[in-house]
């Protein structure tokens, strides 16, 4: 059955939305209707110093079974950092400095908040991460295919979690750089259905010049995010289950299970943060966002940021 795609952007959080489609499925269903009975129910808004109910391990795997991707780094070696970039984005952060604060949505940098459904990808991390350097090296916001990513440079779709700069890599040798516009290809996988085919006469929307995989540090990210744009990260989602606002400074880390994109951050405020772009629509977090403490390598953060080049 098909669960349709405004359900994910019109639910309080993404696991109100499995509660309501999947209940009857799912060892996860009474604890998630649990919670939407709370923030309904509730005049005050759940917080996310606000610690929850902790979810059994049947609950647990059923959750992460619908909302998370199984990590596969494949048979080849990590990703190497790009040392060169790394010392150029130094470089320009001594020059010129790092601001203490940047936000790519409010300079109009980032598209709207998509909505993956029940397809584990990292399609949207990628698409985000490369419409928001485009726009901050060149002031054009094009919103790009998650659909072709997840379709062409994902090797078993729906069912697969790797490295973004392998993905973004496929599109360096078969289309030298470019990745369709979204309105050309758009996401039809929120099912969890992973495409048949590969599309590739789509319209042209975006080129990027080169993969950069960033040292792995706050420090690194910080610099690209104010430098370069967007950056895209692998982290651990498990304990995003329930969140509805706020810093969040309670992440564990025990595997990579979800790419998001980082769009900006905030040394000014306290605790520091973190604006991360995720993609389970517009109804997960604040608006689809969910802000990170930042300095304390919340979620495993630093554990894998890849961003692109794209010449000016």
């Amino acid at each position: 059955f098909r669960i349709p795609l405004h359900y994910f952007n019109t639910f309080p959080n993404r696991c109100a939305v499995i509660t309501q489609s999947m209940a009857r499925w799912s060892a996860c269903g009474s604890l998630l209707l649990l919670l939407v009975g709370a923030v309904m129910s509730s005049s005050s808004v759940v917080r996310a110093d606000t610690t929850p109910r902790r979810m059994s391990n049947v609950e647990l795997a059923a959750w992460r079974r619908k909302h998370l991707f199984t990590f596969q780094p494949g048979s080849g070696p990590a990703p190497a950092v790009d040392d060169t970039f790394a010392a150029e984005l130094n470089a320009a952060a001594r020059g010129q400095g790092v601001p203490d604060a940047v936000n790519w949505v409010t300079r109009g940098g980032v598209t709207a908040v998509g909505a993956q459904g029940m397809c584990g990808t990292i399609a949207f991390a990628i698409t985000g991460t490369v419409e928001g350097v485009n726009f901050a090296m060149n002031h054009r916001l094009v919103s790009l295919s998650a659909q072709e990513v997840l379709a062409c440079s994902t090797p078993d779709g729906c069912n697969w979690g790797g490295y973004p700069s392998d993905s973004l890599h496929w599109f360096a040798s078969n289309t030298n750089g470019w990745i369709c516009t979204n309105a050309s290809d758009p996401y039809e996988s929120f099912d969890g259905v992973s495409p048949s085919t590969c599309a590739l006469n789509c319209t042209k929307g975006t080129r990027f010049d080169a993969v950069v995989n960033l040292p792995h540090s706050e420090a690194a990210i910080e610099q690209a995010v104010a430098i370069n744009g967007p950056v895209a990260v692998m982290l651990d989602a498990t304990s995003w289950c329930g969140y509805d606002g706020g810093v969040f400074d309670r992440c564990t880390f025990e595997s990579l299970t979800h790419a998001v994109t980082v769009v900006g951050y905030n040394n000014t405020h306290r605790p520091p943060y973190w604006l991360v772009k995720n993609s389970w629509g517009s109804g997960f977090g604040e608006n689809g966002y969910i802000r990170i403490e930042k300095g304390t390598n919340q979620c495993g953060i630093n554990k894998m940021p890849t961003t692109v080049r794209i010449r000016r």
